[in-house]
């Protein structure tokens, strides 16, 4: 299983996007799912719903910086449960194993150097190569589930060997979001921007290769092998004028979709245009896998082989601005919205719901009817949600979050 943090959808080529050739080759022989929605745009706790199947009023990760609750089951640990080897490798710190993602991994690598200025982040070539030096340390009598966390795609784009424009792209973005407001921002300094994050997802692309051709190597890539790639959130570039780069605050489809590609062994390469969750991920791999399930989300299985699943509603909160939350649900004064079927409702904080067609634009709809379902949806899973959790972390961890730029 693979995660390219802050990789929207259309970013690669098998989304419509420019050439990701290890991607879209992977693509071309797998399941691609044309709309796979995150829950949430924040990386722990949408890599929370991944490994535990559960949606963020479930699972109880509001952001960042928090810690899994201790009764919550991961895919690791109910693989390593049932004889599996479990080895995991984060890009950054958001992955900490201070925030128990690490559990039910046997190897978990987060050994983060700080070779992109001060912040607590791996660049690409260092994640491939420590991914491997821990794959040579399996239990080679085991089957293996192997995680890799790639975190190139998130600022500041600067991919290596690259020239980038701004003296400081983390400036730059801000300054640029500060003229987009006022419509100063000329369309080649928005082509400018998006190209250097573009350079960004060519370079975790070409390590994803190179990670490929490691496993391929040492026997790890053959016919019985289930490779599951995606990321946790994209990213905005110019599509909401309030909130124009970056992500956190929103839910619109630019920070929601998310590519997701599986395949399996004995699956025909296919197209599956049904919405699904990340929270369907963890049930689908250990079906596969021949193991119970685990969460809320469903196995994805069926769609895989080229049959029918239900259509279920896929529930979505951001998770800034933080300075309005509590008492209630860290994220209840956010963003929110709901995907259901070919339909997408937004809520911003007023409560008005503005309703949108699942396509690429994000086309506004018109069905008030509808939109009032969806607000009824919205307003019964925020009243089920966990009760608020304060902010608890160690210094380390703060200053780390700091330097990636979570923290206000």
């Amino acid at each position: 299983m693979i995660t390219l943090d802050t990789t929207r959808a259309d970013a690669l080529g098998a989304y419509g996007g420019p050439a990701s050739p290890t991607f879209d080759a992977l693509a071309a022989r797998s399941a691609r799912f044309a709309w796979a929605i995150s829950h949430t745009t924040t990386t722990l706790n949408s890599h929370t719903s991944l490994f535990t199947g559960l949606d963020p009023h479930e699972h109880a990760v509001p952001r960042n910086g928090f810690t899994l609750p201790a009764e919550l089951q991961t895919l690791a640990s109910r693989l390593r449960n049932a004889g599996w080897d479990t080895i995991g490798v984060a890009g950054a710190s958001a992955l900490d194993s201070e925030t128990g993602i690490d559990r039910g991994f046997r190897l978990y690598n987060d050994d983060l150097p700080n070779e992109v200025g001060p912040r607590y982040e791996a660049p690409g070539d260092d994640v491939t190569r420590r991914a491997l030096e821990e794959v040579d340390k399996r239990l080679e009598e085991r089957p293996l589930f192997l995680f890799v966390h790639y975190y190139d795609a998130h600022s500041p784009y600067e991919a290596p060997g690259t020239e980038v424009p701004f003296a400081d792209p983390d400036q730059a973005m801000l300054e640029l979001a500060t003229k987009s407001r006022d419509g100063l921002v000329p369309d080649e300094e928005k082509a400018a921007l998006r190209a250097m994050y573009q350079r960004e997802v060519a370079y975790e692309d070409q390590q994803l290769g190179l990670l490929f051709d490691g496993l391929t190597e040492r026997g790890l890539m053959g016919p019985e092998t289930v490779v599951v790639v995606t990321a946790d959130h994209g990213e905005m570039f110019f599509e909401n004028a309030i909130r124009p780069v970056g992500h956190g605050p929103d839910v619109d489809l630019p920070v929601t979709h998310v590519p997701l590609v599986i395949a399996a062994p004995g699956l025909d390469p296919r197209v599956v245009e049904q919405p699904v969750k990340l929270s369907d991920v963890a049930p689908t791999v250990l079906e596969l896998a021949g193991l119970p399930t685990l969460g809320t989300g469903q196995s994805l299985v069926p769609l895989l082989q080229g049959q029918a699943l239900p259509t279920t509603p896929i529930y979505l909160e951001a998770t800034r601005p933080y300075a309005s939350e509590g008492p209630a649900w860290n994220n209840v004064p956010a963003e929110r919205g709901l995907v259901d079927g070919d339909l997408v409702g937004i809520q911003g904080p007023s409560g008005r719901l503005h309703l949108y067609q699942l396509d690429p634009l994000q086309t506004r709809a018109t069905n008030p009817e509808r939109a009032k379902q969806m607000e009824a949806q919205l307003k019964a899973w925020d009243e089920a949600a966990p009760e608020y959790r304060p902010e608890s972390m160690s210094d380390h961890m703060r200053e780390a979050l700091r330097s990636l730029g979570y923290l206000d």
